[in-house]
């Protein structure tokens, strides 16, 4: 009737703008995906690429990138000097400079070549703020592709400042890496969004205010990118919140495409407690869990008006595929799902959503990964979600410190004099973001179904919020007892 797995991308495409199919996805990737779109523009990064991968997880050499062949090609261009510099100082610089560029992970070898003369298959987002280190990768790059359409449109500033950050070529990583790095550019076609909902003119008001309030934030962000003097910290300090808004607006497809649902936007509760039988570490951990219940949520919303659209109920009596599963259990998983939908939809007040939670959970069995652990894994990554291995997956949302520091920049201007009950009410209409002590908290957070904490736990974790902004130097406790925050201009 319909194959799932293909189906899936051009859904996504129209109502999420991207496939959040991949757990191997880091802000490297999201990163090298916005700055092609940005720029237009893609390098060949083969030289680079062989010098700082030297070897295969298995230990043995990669074809081509054999320390003697690596030098006697860089003395034939002349880019080192034979009487200077020896096999073993290459090698050294190799090294040192791998640990650099690949600080994120994200450069190695997809399959190994058969000859050295043979094409990498390699997966290369370099962690370097520099054009021609903008590659053609692979993974998880549609997710970056659309934050740079997205912001584009509701953030021209913020997208500006990477613009010209890669566009400067001063910096240290850049001045290493010179000789490694090719100035031809290949033009970089902009993906078509044309059948993306948010993204079109089209756009229904709900999402379009949703997405544009998101944008302001990183557009007032941008504002303190520009006064920033490294531009590498402020690519980097503008990818987590970059990182961030991807996870934000994931959380938030069923708020913004069902605004008149019962169900809120989705709280993110800050968690800045040190023990773990701590009520706020419950109550994270439990906003954490409604915020993947509202994505799960979303997926069967959208795959029923996808079937609806497509399909008359009837024809649903046909059993969908799953492209590249032929395994006779993964087959029996399709038939038990499929056919537990075809007897319950024929009570259903709406047969379509019980087709719709079908196709989902046949997606959550098999395919390499669901949106909600894609989000997980951007959310870990860019710092908001803690801990980061798999033990324990249900997270609280405790915050580290760099992130704190991007997303109140993100919602205050420079110089701006808050009182501590301003800042919350701003994280909290710009983010969704509960902290505590504030007069309502606990009555948003009772509404959402999080019962774990009391008022004396909110206030609490308020106050340890408090000495994260004193470490941060945005917070001073005046003389009549007044705590005044105020986001200067000055980076620490």
């Amino acid at each position: 009737m319909f194959d799932i797995k293909t189906t899936r991308d051009a859904i996504e495409k129209q109502y999420i703008g991207f496939s959040p199919n991949t757990t191997n996805v880091k802000p490297a990737h999201l990163a090298n995906g916005m700055f092609r779109v940005l720029l237009q523009a893609r390098y060949d990064t083969n030289r680079l690429f062989r010098f700082v991968y030297m070897t295969l997880k298995d230990g043995s050499p990669l074809l081509g990138s054999e320390p003697q062949t690596i030098y006697d090609q860089l003395v034939a261009a002349n880019h080192i000097d034979a009487n200077e510099v020896s096999v073993q100082q290459l090698g050294a610089l190799r090294t040192a400079l791998r640990k650099i560029v690949s600080a994120d992970k994200a450069v190695y070898v997809g399959k190994a070549p058969r000859t050295a003369t043979q094409a990498l298959d390699r997966m290369d987002s370099y962690s370097a703020g520099t054009a021609p280190f903008v590659s053609s990768d692979r993974i998880g790059q549609d997710g970056g592709e659309f934050l740079a359409a997205w912001l584009q449109r509701d953030a021209p500033d913020f997208t500006a400042v990477f613009r010209d950050a890669l566009n400067q070529g001063d910096d240290p990583i850049t001045i290493l890496a010179a000789p490694l790095l090719d100035a031809e550019k290949t033009t970089q076609h902009t993906p078509d969004f044309s059948s993306t909902i948010g993204l079109a003119d089209t756009c229904p008001p709900e999402l379009h205010r949703g997405m544009a309030s998101l944008g302001a934030a990183a557009e007032r962000l941008a504002g303190h990118l520009n006064a920033h003097p490294n531009k590498l910290a402020r690519l980097r300090m503008g990818m987590l919140l970059g990182s961030f808004l991807l996870v934000r607006y994931l959380a938030d497809l069923e708020h913004l495409y069902q605004p008149r649902t019962t169900r809120g936007r989705p709280i993110f509760l800050l968690d800045f407690s040190t023990r773990n039988d701590d009520p706020i570490r419950a109550a994270s951990q439990r906003s954490y869990v409604f915020v993947c219940q509202a994505v799960t949520r979303f997926y069967t919303w959208m795959f029923a008006q996808y079937l609806e659209r497509e399909f008359p109920i009837d024809a649903l009596a046909g059993m969908p595929s799953y492209s590249g599963k032929k395994k006779t259990a993964d087959l029996q998983v399709i038939e038990d799902i499929w056919q537990a939908a075809i007897e319950d939809h024929r009570d259903a007040p709406n047969p379509y959503h019980v087709y719709g939670q079908a196709v989902y959970d046949i997606l959550a069995l098999l395919a390499e990964a669901t949106p909600v652990q894609y989000m997980r894994w951007i959310g870990i990554r860019c710092g908001l979600f803690w801990p980061p291995y798999n033990l324990q997956p249900t997270k609280q949302m405790a915050v580290r410190q760099d992130l704190l520091e991007v997303l109140i920049r993100s919602v205050a201007g420079q110089g701006d004099m808050l009182t501590l009950n301003d800042l919350q009410n701003r994280l909290w209409e710009a983010f969704g973001i509960v902290i505590g002590g504030r007069s309502n908290d606990l009555d948003l957070l009772i509404n959402a179904g999080i019962y774990q904490a009391d008022s004396q736990a909110l206030e609490q974790n308020q106050a340890a919020f408090v000495r994260h902004l004193r470490d941060l130097s945005f917070a001073r406790l005046l003389a009549d007892g007044v705590l005044e925050v105020q986001v200067g201009t000055a980076w620490n």
